[in-house]
């Protein structure tokens, strides 16, 4: 006999070793586990539970900002889906982006029912007064300013 493993045998042996080594870690481990105390495990729960409140409210702060932001962009963009129907409108000579007629079109092609206020004719010219229109969604308000004599028309994400 020849002194030493066969392959047989050292396969044995490495794999005894490994055997061995996982036993002494899952021991390790259940050292370190088991050396939490109920204080500790407390301690962790507490603030699990905290970081998930805190969590939580940052979600519902988000979703918060989310919406008035949306309802700002709704306000604003009713407010520019006027003015583009005010600048695409084919204008007669004698026709103003001011004249109560024209606006009234241009808010009737807007889809939906939009809440816009601020189209007066109290001199009975037939031309809104102060070139302010207002249009509402929800709690948010936009302003279009319109020029008398031409010109660019203004949208603010702002009442009038």
């Amino acid at each position: 006999m020849e002194a030493g493993f066969s392959a047989g045998e050292a396969g044995n042996t490495i794999g005894m070793r490994r055997w061995w080594s996982c036993v002494a870690l899952s021991v390790a481990l259940a050292g370190v586990v088991g050396a939490c105390s109920d204080e500790d495990r407390a301690d962790v729960s507490q603030r699990a539970e905290e970081a998930l409140t805190d969590a939580r409210q940052r979600a519902r702060e988000a979703a918060d900002a989310v919406e008035q932001a949306g309802d700002r962009a709704g306000a604003r963009a009713v407010a520019e889906a006027i003015r583009a129907a005010l600048v695409v409108e084919n204008l007669e000579a004698d026709q103003n982006v001011r004249d109560v007629d024209v606006l009234r079109e241009a808010v009737g092609d807007v889809p939906g029912d939009p809440q816009v206020s601020g189209i007066d004719d109290a001199n009975g010219d037939g031309r809104d007064d102060d070139g302010k229109i207002e249009v509402a969604v929800d709690a948010e308000r936009a302003c279009l300013t319109l020029p008398d004599g031409g010109g660019d028309i203004d949208v603010a994400a702002q009442a009038c």
